[in-house]
């Protein structure tokens, strides 16, 4: 997988079932940069035919929600 691909699968995996994979999650959003994080979405787009920021939106809540999904 390219790296835009195998962190739109880290997400999807970190939001599947119950509960999030906060530490995923937080790697991922927090040390990409504005580019690789819209290459992401499109990879996450793609693979999923799922919106990211929705997703993160619905399993997050409060200030977390604010920082992960903006």
């Amino acid at each position: 997988l390219e790296p835009d691909q195998r962190d739109a699968a880290i997400l999807r995996d970190a939001l599947q079932g119950w509960g999030t994979k906060d530490t995923a999650l937080i790697e991922i959003i927090c040390t990409r940069n504005t580019s690789q994080l819209d290459a992401i979405q499109r990879a996450y787009n793609s693979m999923y035919k799922r919106n990211l920021q929705p997703d993160i939106a619905s399993d997050t809540n409060g200030d977390y929600r604010t920082v992960c999904s903006s």
